[in-house]
């Protein structure tokens, strides 16, 4: 498997390092012989170790890495001097002389080691963490469960039993159902089990995840992102000059000057121009507050009227150009 490969990278204790740097010299010589605990052996004998429950294993791996070394074929918890002692149990380390389970990974027996929540599992394998499975190559919690610190998995919050509002009070906008179980209150949705989100509209902490995509809590209230409209009280679409339409109402949720035209899109109202898709502003010679609302290039708002910057003067179709 992957993993007994990754593994023989760390197989190498500093004793056994030197120990082949000191056998460099004879690496070409062939072997003939069995060989002993902890030496290079040829696998290719009939009998390449010489003790009857070691094997001779390989300690790397690519084409141009041939050594071989005979070492125990150790369950967990049975000594060993190397990591290669412990490749007949995957996920395991030879840690204070014992085969022992790689960190996240849990002893089932002697031989085996599985993974526990949020650790790589191979197909149809088991997790080590009850209530958990393996599900897209990863160890994850099943349906209603979630994980906690330890890696367990526990009962989802949302759910539980409850006998009044108050003991559902470590789940924000969660309340005691008539079923005495705790669930979202109304207009919050729940989110992976254990948590309730607003919808559009509702109170909401600052900072807090809103259900809707595109949204967000300002003023304590979820809301559509900029450009950004409500379709549904779950849902915010990008708003756009040119949408399909049926009434003026449809058009509204863009910009409140905007109308339905005959050709069933939305677009700016007369005397108003498109700025950018989602807004319309004012034409020369209307009504402002400021030179933001006024629309032509070269214009600003002077005397609340959208006028053309001078020295540019008006030329027709409402624009200022330069002289």
């Amino acid at each position: 498997m992957m993993i007994t490969f990754l593994l023989l990278i760390f197989t190498l204790t500093e004793a056994s390092i030197f120990k082949l740097l000191n056998e460099t010299i004879e690496e070409k010589v062939p072997i003939h012989e069995c060989a002993d605990y902890g030496n290079r052996c040829n696998r290719f004998l009939r009998k390449p170790c010489c003790e009857k429950d070691n094997i001779c294993r390989r300690m790397g791996w690519g084409a141009s890495n041939d050594l071989y070394m005979c070492v125990k074929q150790s369950k967990l918890n049975e000594d060993c001097q190397y990591n290669l002692d412990c490749l007949q149990v995957d996920y395991t380390e030879c840690y204070d002389h014992k085969c022992q389970c790689l960190p996240n990974y849990i002893a089932a027996g002697t031989t085996a080691c599985l993974p526990l929540v949020g650790q790589l599992c191979s197909k149809d394998g088991y997790c080590g963490s009850p209530n958990s499975a393996c599900v897209d190559s990863k160890c994850q919690c099943n349906k209603n469960y979630v994980s906690n610190s330890n890696n367990e998995c526990v009962p989802t919050p949302l759910g539980k039993f409850c006998r009044n509002n108050d003991e559902c009070a470590d789940i924000i906008h969660a309340k005691c159902s008539k079923d005495k179980i705790c669930v979202c209150r109304d207009k919050y949705v729940e989110v992976n089990g254990n948590t309730c989100s607003p919808l559009l509209g509702e109170f909401c902490w600052r900072n807090e995840l809103c259900a809707a995509n595109n949204s967000i809590c300002a003023d304590n209230e979820c809301q559509c992102k900029k450009n950004y409209v409500p379709i549904s009280n779950n849902e915010c679409r990008e708003s756009s000059i040119g949408w399909s339409c049926n009434s003026h109402y449809d058009c509204k949720s863009i910009h409140r000057q905007t109308k339905c035209s005959l050709d069933n899109k939305c677009v700016c109202e007369s005397d108003f121009l498109a700025s950018d898709g989602v807004t319309c502003l004012q034409a020369l010679g209307d009504y402002c507050f400021n030179d933001n609302q006024c629309g032509p290039r070269f214009s600003t708002c002077r005397s609340n009227i959208c006028q053309c910057n001078f020295p540019s003067e008006l030329k027709s179709y409402g624009k200022c150009i330069e002289n």
